[in-house]
């Protein structure tokens, strides 16, 4: 079995086992390859399948977390993926031949208006600045709904429309702190 196929088949286990789990605490059973088992991508899960999707995008798809789920679950839907890093992109393209991986920046997507039902963007704004034109450009390519996933909920709350589903929970790091995380979705 290659590596790419093993790690697949640990996150497909660690999504089935966390069905049976306290789904309130992040049980990463991997520390190796923590980035694939934070618990917030099985909020995403349940957000993203009730889209009945055809077609995703991960906004700021990083090394691939979310990318091995959608693979998993969803081996049918047409896959794309963007990244504003060029050794990121690279690491997609190589181990995630499924998706459609290309170079794009958040507030300024690569893609058609209303070209992909459902736009995911996880944990971008931690890693950058709280940016409307990112939530706007996300609306913009999407047909049937957005999921964003992050920290500080106040702080997107004006960017989005006045309907939309939330889950808070608590994510405990390493340092054994919590800290709140949300996932929030809407339709387009």
């Amino acid at each position: 079995m290659k590596k790419n196929q093993k790690n697949r088949v640990a996150t497909l286990g660690f999504l089935i086992s966390m069905e049976k789990k306290d789904m309130s605490v992040n049980t990463a059973e991997n520390k190796e390859t923590d980035w694939k088992y934070h618990f917030h991508r099985k909020i995403i899960y349940e957000h993203f399948r009730k889209f009945n999707p055809e077609s995703v995008l991960e906004a700021g798809c990083d090394k691939g977390g979310n990318l091995e789920w959608l693979i998993e679950y969803f081996p049918k839907i047409k896959k794309y993926g963007c990244d504003i890093s060029d050794e990121d992109v690279a690491y997609g393209q190589k181990h995630f031949p499924e998706f459609e991986i290309t170079k794009g920046d958040v507030r300024n997507l690569p893609y058609s208006d209303k070209s992909i039902d459902v736009a995911i963007m996880d944990m971008v704004f931690y890693q950058t600045e709280y940016d409307p034109k990112a939530i706007e450009e996300l609306k913009r390519i999407s047909k049937k709904g957005v999921i964003v996933s992050d920290r500080y909920f106040e702080m997107i709350r004006p960017m989005l429309p006045e309907k939309y589903n939330l889950t808070i929970h608590n994510w405990d790091n390493e340092k054994g702190q919590f800290n709140d995380y949300y996932v929030v979705s809407f339709r387009v």
